[in-house]
Formats: structure tokens, C-alpha cells, sequence
């Protein structure tokens, strides 16, 4: 990867995380997720609808999970990124909640079948992400979307959380998607990088967020103007990760809201 600023970050943001990791908040629903409906909730595992795939792409191997709408299609897609557990459930049910929107979902693994179920195992997990590899299985995963028969001639975009929100911004700027959505993500403000960016960007923040700052939102923002790159930056006042209903900080107001203008940002670019 060329972005050695946005390496020295992510290893300084994954190291912090690690470090502040908290295992008793790990996989544990807040108030408000046990009293509020969302539409990414997990019902029920048993209850997904898409499969596993593996396959092999440029001498990559790849892994991970595919949902899609009824019909031969060709239909738009969208790559979607775990956060810092892996590819678990939630995810898996968030790749159903969209392909239900019309778009063929990827979610590919990062961790090669690695799960964390505490937030230390987690951090360590994340932590231990070789970039290199990281990107070449996303680049290896946009490559085999782009091959799909359900896929072909249609748009590409990109989406995820945390952990997964940087790494969507990096495939963004390592391959021509027509969508990049960010929430909570690692990103950069240097315009000179963010002019790579081939189509418009969503980004979701926290005000309250301690390690994907307000401050890094702003600098983000200003970069994307001065490289004269569409976007949309969302800031809610809340914590990080208010957008998983299976974290102690989710929001479910404002996860939903944040929702709404993703669909309507990828029916506005990818359609």
C-alpha cells in the first residue's frame, strides 16, 4: 500500500485499541438495543439467507458471504466489511437486510475464519491484520463481484463499520467504486490522497467517538473539498460503534436515521 500515512495511523489506531480493549463490554447488548427494533438486528442466525463462498482470485484465496435479491439480475453490489469480531452473524444478517434492497452483498473475511467474541480477543485479532493482506483480499473480492453473472456491467460500492470503515475508504481508493460509505472508519485528510477516490463518499461519525475523533471527521471533510470529492458527512452525538445494536453505545435512533441515508445514498449512486 502506497498510503504510508494511513499505515502509521492504522497501526497506532489498532495498537490504542487493543490497549483500551475492555472485555467486559464484549458482545453485550445495551439498554437501548434490548429496547429498541432496528432494521440490522439479529432475529435469528438460522434465519440467513445468503451462503458461504470461497474461491481463489489472482492467486488470492478468498472467503466470505454473499446475499442477493431475487432474480438473474444483473444487479449493483455492494462489498461489505466486518468490524473488529469478524464476519459473525451480524454482519451476515446486515448482508440480507440490504440485498433485500435490490443489491448483491459480499462480505469478505479479513480474519480467515477467525471470530472474537470479548472485545480483547478482538482488538488482538484486529491488531494482528496484516494491511498488505487486508487490502489484497478486498482487491480480490471487487474483482470477483465485478465477475459475478448477477453482477456484471452493473455499479460497485463499498461499505463498513469501525474497523471496516477504513478499510472500505482504503478499497475506495485502490479501486474505481461508485460509492464508498464510511461509518466511524480510520481516514485520511490530505486532498492529494483523496482525489483517488473515483466516486462519492458517505461518511457516518460520532461526536463522542475517542478514537475515530470529531477532529479526524473535520480534517476528513475539509480534504474531500479540496479534492473536490462528492460526499456527505453525517456526525450523530453519540459514541462509537452506536450503530450495532449488539454494542453498549447503540443508538437506535440514530442508527436508523444513519441507515436511511445510506440506502438512499446507494440508490442515488449505484442505481
Amino acid at each position: 500500500m502506497s498510503q504510508t500515512p494511513w499505515l502509521l495511523a492504522w497501526s497506532a489506531f489498532a495498537a490504542s485499541v487493543l490497549m483500551s480493549a475492555a472485555p467486559a463490554a464484549a458482545g453485550r447488548p445495551g439498554d437501548d438495543a434490548a429496547r429498541q427494533p432496528h432494521p440490522l438486528r439479529i432475529a435469528d442466525p438460522a434465519s440467513l439467507k445468503g451462503r458461504s463462498v470461497t474461491a481463489t482470485v489472482g492467486g488470492v484465496k478468498l472467503a466470505g458471504y454473499i446475499s442477493q435479491p431475487e432474480g438473474k439480475g444483473p444487479f449493483p453490489a455492494v462489498i461489505m466489511i466486518h468490524e473488529w469480531w469478524g464476519l459473525n452473524p451480524q454482519i451476515k444478517e446486515q448482508a440480507d437486510t440490504l440485498a433485500k434492497e435490490g443489491y448483491v452483498v459480499f462480505a469478505p473475511d479479513l480474519y480467515h475464519g477467525k471470530l472474537a467474541t470479548d472485545s480483547k480477543t478482538a482488538g488482538q485479532y484486529m491488531n494482528e491484520v496484516d494491511p498488505a493482506d487486508a487490502l489484497a483480499t478486498l482487491k480480490a473480492a471487487y474483482m470477483w463481484v465485478k465477475e459475478q453473472p448477477t453482477t456484471r456491467g452493473k455499479k460497485i460500492g463499498s461499505i463498513g463499520w469501525c474497523m471496516g470503515g477504513g478499510w472500505s475508504f482504503q478499497l475506495g481508493l485502490n479501486e474505481p467504486l461508485d460509492a464508498v460509505v464510511v461509518y466511524y472508519g480510520l481516514v485520511e485528510k490530505d486532498p492529494a490522497v483523496l482525489r483517488r477516490l473515483h466516486g462519492p463518499v458517505l461518511g457516518i461519525f460520532a461526536n463522542k467517538d475517542g478514537w475515530i475523533t470529531p477532529e479526524m471527521a473535520n480534517g476528513f471533510e475539509q480534504g474531500l473539498k479540496a479534492a473536490k470529492v462528492v460526499n456527505q458527512i453525517h456526525r450523530y452525538d453519540a459514541d462509537h460503534a452506536f450503530a450495532n445494536p449488539s454494542n453498549p453505545n447503540y443508538k437506535s435512533e440514530m442508527a436508523t436515521d444513519a441507515w436511511k441515508k445510506t440506502l438512499a445514498f446507494f440508490k442515488a449512486n449505484l442505481r
